[in-house]
């Protein structure tokens, strides 16, 4: 049997789970026509954690065999720290084969703290100081500069020049 009209919801998700992610993420998904006729003018849509769905229409005609990377015009709030879930849906009437239509995906946002500071208290030049911090997260490494490109040599520093320092921590997950 030859399917006419099948827009399968292959949806790959260009969201990634990261650090520090903002309130106005863009949602790309990957869709292929599966039929054998091109189709067109059919509904997308997204729900996050459940959410009502945003749902928008894709007008681009996409061919037999061919896929469509497409980026929704609403985007996603993932500012907090924590685990999103999406729900991807194509919407093409009379799908033949509708079992396949619905994606879900997890992604997380892993919110960088805020900076600690030591109030009233004074560490001479030429001093040790031992820089200390825990994380169940993963990797710490310490830095002379907020860019993250200085690294000190382990977490016992001598105090010369420099009157801040910075710590990265790097996630096990990826």
């Amino acid at each position: 049997m030859k399917l006419l009209r099948q827009i399968w919801s292959f949806i790959k998700v260009t969201l990634s789970s990261g650090c520090s992610l903002s309130s106005s993420e863009q949602v790309s998904i990957v869709i292929v026509n599966k039929g054998i006729n091109p189709q067109s003018n059919f509904n997308v849509s997204y729900k996050l954690n459940g959410g009502a769905p945003v749902s928008e229409i894709v007008t681009t005609t996409i061919s037999f065999g061919d896929t469509l990377n497409y980026t929704f015009n609403t985007t996603a709030d993932l500012s907090v720290d924590g685990v999103y879930n999406f729900e991807f849906e194509t919407q093409l009437n009379n799908d033949q084969v509708p079992s396949n239509n619905i994606f879900t995906k997890d992604e997380e946002n892993f919110t960088s703290p805020a900076a600690a500071l030591t109030v009233n208290d004074t560490i001479c030049k030429g001093e040790p100081l031992t820089l200390q911090a825990t994380s169940n997260q993963g990797l710490i490494n310490w830095y002379s500069d907020a860019a993250g490109t200085i690294p000190l040599n382990g977490n016992i520093v001598i105090t010369s020049t420099y009157y801040y320092y910075y710590l990265l921590c790097r996630s096990t997950r990826f």
